[in-house]
């Protein structure tokens, strides 16, 4: 037995946990760390096949964020930015669509919209599928996912920004034109010219029993004038475009200095019966006959006020609109193109803020 025990064995020898023991060579070393064994058992060690814990995966992993696929994170993003993109691209295409807008307006700027936007989510998709491939071995959480989508809400944001101001400057550039400067400024002299002439020929006896002048010998369609114009009266329920009548008042001008001379003289009657009237009477000016002759102030009262405006004959139809046509028109891009220029320069602010918090918010993140 004893030479059993001198022996040497000729198998190394092997823990219970299967793996080989030291060389002699390195039995003198420091020893691994080991766990306390348990009180009322053998140790225990660390099972290979348990999930790590937070510890082993470094301090920048998160217990309580939740890991992403990158499916689940493409198809997230792309709806938030659709979401943010969609109003935009209505109000675009809402331009796109809209008679007076097309005519004055350059149609750049909402195709430009349209186009960024989608770009926008393609760029999107092609970024996440580089990200997943280059970082696969890390763990994307959802924080991961503001972080990106942030890049691209201020590149958005900054595209409204400068749309914007182009939209707003040439809506508020066309309105003036059409109020102040109509028909003699270069955009609205050609229209006024063409409007003119089917003016005059509406006009004639044999036009204006037509239902449309159209339908009137020596009509004559020009280019994207005649459509404008037949749009505007159809949609705005207008006729005229810079069309201008001397004022009626002025041809009653001689009357009405006639009728203001009546009054005066009438005044000092008035005054002059007071201070030579008695002390019983109450109301001497009703005892004076009037000096006013009753047709006159009739004629007076019937006259139409000065400043009065007429309106022409509509051109398409017999509805004889009484509304002006420039005066739709420039309110349509003032209430339209304007309005829809101030919305997005707002909602490009927005996005650019929030984009910094969420900037901010993940510095500050990191800092702890």
């Amino acid at each position: 037995q004893q030479q059993q025990q001198q022996q040497p064995l000729s198998q190394p020898l092997t823990t219970y946990s299967g793996l080989q023991a030291l060389p002699p060579h390195r039995r003198s070393a420091a020893p691994m760390p080991t766990q306390r064994p348990h009180a009322t058992g053998p140790p225990s060690f660390p099972d290979a096949r348990a999930p790590a814990s937070s510890e082993d995966l470094g301090p920048s992993y998160d217990v309580k964020a939740v890991p992403i696929n990158k499916r689940t994170f493409m198809v997230t993003g792309l709806v938030l930015l659709a979401m943010l993109c969609f109003l935009p691209v209505w109000d675009s295409i809402e331009m796109l669509n809209n008679l007076n807008y097309k005519f004055w307006a350059p149609k750049s700027v909402p195709l430009m919209v349209i186009t960024v936007s989608f770009l926008i989510l393609v760029f999107f998709a092609f970024t996440t599928e580089a990200f997943f491939q280059r970082w696969r071995n890390e763990i994307h959480t959802a924080q991961s996912l503001v972080v990106m989508s942030s890049l691209f809400i201020m590149l958005f944001g900054l595209v409204l920004v400068f749309v914007s101001l182009p939209l707003t400057q040439k809506a508020i550039e066309r309105h003036n034109e059409i109020v102040y400067e109509c028909g003699r400024s270069e955009g609205t002299r050609d229209l006024r010219l063409h409007y003119l002439s089917l003016l005059d020929l509406r006009k004639n006896a044999a036009c204006a029993a037509e239902y449309s002048v159209e339908n009137c010998r020596g009509y004559e369609a020009k280019g994207q004038y005649t459509p404008y114009l037949k749009g505007m009266e159809e949609t705005f329920r207008c006729s005229g475009f810079c069309y201008s009548v001397p004022s009626l008042a002025g041809k009653n001008t001689s009357l009405l200095a006639k009728v203001k001379r009546q009054n005066l003289q009438r005044q000092q009657v008035k005054i002059q019966l007071i201070q030579a009237a008695p002390a019983n009477v109450t109301h001497p000016e009703k005892a004076a006959p009037s000096n006013v002759p009753r047709p006159v102030a009739v004629a007076a009262e019937q006259a139409p006020q000065r400043g009065a405006k007429t309106y022409p004959p509509t051109l398409f139809s017999n509805a004889n609109f009484q509304a002006s046509c420039d005066g739709a028109a420039a309110r349509n891009l003032i209430n339209f193109a304007r309005d829809t220029g101030y919305q997005m320069w707002y909602m490009g602010i927005v996005l650019i803020a929030l984009a910094m918090v969420i900037g901010l918010w993940e510095w500050t993140g990191y800092a702890k």
